[in-house]
């Protein structure tokens, strides 16, 4: 590989697929008091939760079992933002504060945007390094059976280049098609380091898991986009096989992504069931898009991004090209005016956060589908104080290279989030402290993970490259949930045999039973009876619109 090759690969992958996690002094040896649960959760930049370890007397709340949705309620601030006054007080005073919507208590992790995911041979002529916006699916398909040789991807903005794992780029036929480089990447971990491998350029196209159908056939490419003449990262079997299928924020720039939480679709992929809301990718000026009222205000950073290129390789400036002039160097990524930062993602605009007296205004949030955790740095959570005390619970982290890291989390009193017409709120809101490198140097101040978004439908408009208009979020939140929509995760509407199976399951259980369910507690006295099946038969069949 080339000199420039490898600088250029370091600064657009290393610091948004795997950057670097600060060192954790815990080693949780000692854990009387606690309970240890195993879960597999995304964090962000394919790192993965493990497990999770809290007070043996607390119940976990998660996006599993936090029982049916809730209201979301109007309240109070007592507070006036130009003054800088020190405390943002949630009360339930009338007189001349603010008014804004506020969700108490988000869980602890959220949803994963799960995609159905083809390929093509689609390139453009030698020497043409841009990516193109596709709405529909264009080129051959690289099997002869594309119905089933399809790929299960994640939704991830914040990933800077689209990655297919070992697996499903034998499946879809880019290893058979003989569409890889020579050329590596090199992943960085919290201990060690892998390689992985970039393609050809090639076509990509996605969809939601609607587009499989009951019998895991890919049976719908209509509603397929994509884009065209895109190299990726594609792992390798021996060197990082740990590494996620994902679909990145180079696609989500050029669409407008609806994910709806109140339309759950479940699918049974190779024995295991996936869940996920619904999605699909429109064109910014489509008329299916959603008319939702509430709007976040995203930009994208750095703000010089100009386009979808990869970078190629050229014998005639002296470097090693096994294919020839022009293959790709480096995956496609976001450029900008300068090659050494390469990448720009979404940050809302403003986050503000408060834990006891202690405020901070920060504008350096990464807002990314691809994480189920709200994180937030370790000078910012030594800024809330959040340091001098123990921690609430801690997580296991894994990355894709093996290596494992234990770090803190908290829940603090309150996070909002710059929206319009009223800004946006959560009080009692968990969060992994956890060092995570920004595409525009140094640490981000946070990410927005899923869990404070499970109970709203929304979409993310792409914009901000040149010429673009900026970026956004419009949402809209869900209806409460029905007593007894417990099944899939979060319900999906109406009350049926999915729901009385999972309350079979809870049958007679109580919180520190293995089978507690806290959705099957419909009345809420800490044991799954009769009580309970009397709500769910009350609702049998009954359903609920957002």
């Amino acid at each position: 590989m080339s000199q420039r090759g490898g600088f250029l690969i370091v600064r657009c992958l290393l610091c948004l697929f795997f950057p670097a996690i600060a060192s954790q002094a815990l080693k949780l040896e000692d854990t009387t008091g606690w309970q240890k649960q195993q879960v597999n959760w995304r964090i962000s930049a394919g790192r993965q939760i493990k497990a999770i370890y809290y007070p043996q007397d607390q119940n976990l709340s998660t996006f599993e079992n936090r029982g049916p949705r809730r209201p979301i309620e109007l309240h109070t601030r007592t507070v006036e933002r130009e003054t800088g006054s020190a405390f943002l007080t949630i009360s339930e005073t009338a007189g001349s504060a603010v008014y804004e919507n506020v969700i108490n208590a988000p869980p602890i992790n959220g949803f994963i945007p799960y995609l159905a995911v083809a390929i093509t041979d689609e390139r453009s002529e030698p020497f043409d390094f841009d990516a193109y916006t596709q709405y529909s699916v264009i080129g051959d398909y690289l099997t002869q059976s594309p119905e089933s040789d399809y790929a299960i991807g994640i939704l991830d903005t914040g990933a800077s280049a689209h990655v297919i794992n070992i697996y499903d780029a034998f499946t879809t036929g880019i290893y058979d098609a003989d569409l890889i480089t020579s050329f590596q990447v090199t992943l960085t971990g919290a201990v060690n380091d892998v390689n992985a491998l970039v393609s050809q350029p090639l076509g990509i196209f996605a969809d939601g898991l609607g587009a499989i159908d009951a019998n895991t056939q890919l049976a719908d490419d209509s509603n397929m986009v994509g884009q065209s003449n895109v190299a990726v990262v594609i792992g390798d079997i021996v060197e990082s096989p740990l590494l996620p299928t994902v679909i990145g924020s180079p696609l989500a720039f050029f669409y407008t992504t609806v994910i709806e939480n109140s339309k759950i679709v479940s699918r049974t992929i190779e024995d295991e069931e996936i869940s996920s809301p619904g999605i699909r990718l429109y064109q910014h000026s489509s008329d299916s898009i959603p008319d939702y009222s509430n709007k976040i205000y995203l930009e994208l950073l750095p703000s010089t991004a100009y386009a979808v290129q990869y970078l190629p390789c050229f014998e005639t400036l002296g470097e090693e090209c096994p294919e020839g002039d022009g293959e790709p160097v480096t995956p496609s990524v976001v450029f900008g005016s300068s090659f050494d930062v390469p990448q720009s993602l979404f940050f809302a605009t403003r986050t503000d956060l408060a834990h006891g007296s202690r405020t901070s205004q920060q504008n350096n949030f990464m807002f990314d589908t691809g994480a189920q955790i709200t994180v937030i740095s370790e000078s910012l959570a030594a800024e809330l104080e959040l340091l001098q005390y123990d921690p609430d619970f801690y997580v296991e982290i894994f990355d894709v290279t093996g290596s494992v890291t234990i770090a803190d989390g908290y829940y603090i009193d309150l996070l909002e989030i710059t929206a319009t017409p009223r800004w946006l709120a959560f009080t009692n809101v968990p969060v992994v402290v956890l060092d995570v490198d920004s595409p525009q140097g140094g640490i981000l101040d946070g990410i927005i993970g899923m869990n404070l978004f499970v109970d709203m439908d929304f979409y993310i408009r792409g914009g901000g490259l040149n010429g673009q208009d900026e970026p956004y979020v419009k949402f809209a939140f869900l209806s409460p949930g029905l007593p007894g929509d417990i099944a899939p995760a979060g319900g999906d509407g109406l009350v049926n045999l999915f729901d009385l199976a999972a309350f079979t399951q809870a049958w007679l259980s109580n919180p520190i039973s293995p089978n507690w369910n806290s959705q099957a507690d419909m009345v809420s006295d800490a044991v799954i009876n009769f009580r309970d099946f009397a709500e769910l038969a009350k609702y049998w069949q009954q359903a609920v619109t957002p």
